[in-house]
């Protein structure tokens, strides 16, 4: 597991990709953006995705990488 963290301002839409390394493919969380048409991005519980790195679905297992995340408000400064 690697945790890492970042900051964005609200009220944007924020969707996840993966560029796997060893193709250099690039997948979006949204199936018609990918090349094949498949979606490589599926919810396995609250705010995580299960993720195929393989063109054409693999073997649809998406546990290839998972990605879990916890989203917190910080009080505004202005």
């Amino acid at each position: 597991m690697t945790p890492f963290s970042f900051q964005v301002q609200g009220g944007q839409l924020f969707a996840p990709v993966l560029t796997v390394a060893d193709t250099r493919q690039t997948y979006f969380s949204f199936a018609a953006a990918n090349a094949d048409r498949i979606s490589h991005f599926h919810g396995v519980g609250p705010n995580a995705y299960g993720i195929e790195d393989l063109a054409g679905g693999g073997d649809r297992d998406f546990d290839d990488q998972i990605l879990r995340f916890t989203v917190t408000a910080e009080a505004s400064l202005g």
